[in-house]
């Protein structure tokens, strides 16, 4: 349980969110498939997938997993924006 709640506070600290922030207004679904590198180092690989649109992309470490979901994240509002009925 420590580990998972560790996870977490890194990741809320390496995107820069703080956990006051209200992130749930436009919350997104993502599937983490990780699995440890085959050279028997600390280094983790994986696979992130946004359930919603099937957008996946493969990272090593924690900094690219970061990075993937960043970059996904505008696309997604970007296309959630197209999709939203015009006034």
């Amino acid at each position: 349980m420590k580990a998972k709640i560790g996870l977490r506070h890194n990741l809320l600290k390496s995107s820069g969110l703080r956990k006051t922030e209200n992130i749930h207004n436009s919350s997104q679904l993502f599937l983490v498939r990780l699995w440890p590198d085959d050279e028997g180092g600390m280094e983790w690989r994986g696979k992130v997938q946004h359930v919603t649109s099937g957008e996946a992309d493969d990272f090593c470490g924690l900094p690219m997993l970061l990075s993937n979901l960043q970059a996904m994240l505008p696309q997604i509002e970007s296309a959630k924006a197209q999709d939203a009925p015009s006034e």
